[in-house]
């Protein structure tokens, strides 16, 4: 049996045979405390985690609960962020509108299924071209136009030779959830914008 299911399942008896024995001692026989004192701890137990999944939707697994210390607590212990890059989505309406046409752009993690699938459902431009395989050391950046870099401490290395390549000091856009960012687009620099860049 996996954990999380059988972990599920003994917090449920934990919250009963707490509320049963609150409900027992503090009021016995008493119908209506026997009734408001389960809905409460129920409530009590359930809002902060209710609130935590509502809030985290939107960037999936980067999300870490309070033990970790939410997302930045996860980013400091350098906790895995997103993988497999369905992280792609949160940028691709910023990669549309910024990339020129026929943009060779690598998808960092992002598996070539996923980047058809998402032409295929009109969220990804159809002129754009997938430009390095998802395996991370065959890339060349030198031949893309633009990057959409899944931030990780252990892609540092990459992010600095995308820097260095692009003649950029960051990214021209990010995503960030709770201060930490998630995804981030790199643009290249055509030679006339970097000697406007430079002091």
């Amino acid at each position: 049996m996996t954990a999380m299911p059988f972990a599920c399942l003994i917090g449920g008896w934990g919250i009963w045979q707490l509320s049963s024995f609150i409900s027992k001692n503090l009021a016995p026989g008493n119908t209506l405390v026997r009734t408001i004192v389960p809905t409460l701890l129920g409530i009590a137990i359930l809002a902060p985690a209710t609130w935590s999944t509502a809030h985290s939707v939107r960037a999936g697994n980067a999300h870490y609960n309070e033990l970790a210390g939410g997302v930045p607590g996860a980013a400091d212990s350098r906790m895995t962020r997103l993988y497999w890059g369905y992280t792609s989505a949160l940028a691709l309406e910023e990669l549309n509108r910024r990339v020129k046409p026929h943009a060779k752009v690598w998808f960092h993690d992002t598996t070539h299924d996923a980047f058809q699938m998402y032409k295929r459902e009109g969220r990804l431009r159809a002129d754009i071209r997938f430009g390095c395989p998802i395996y991370w050391r065959k890339c060349k950046v030198s031949e893309t136009d633009a990057v959409l870099y899944e931030e990780q401490r252990f892609f540092a290395s990459k992010e600095l030779q995308i820097k260095d390549e692009y003649g950029v000091a960051g990214p021209a856009w990010s995503y960030r959830y709770d201060g930490v960012p998630i995804i981030s687009l790199y643009l290249r620099q055509e030679p006339k914008d970097r000697s406007k860049a430079s002091p």
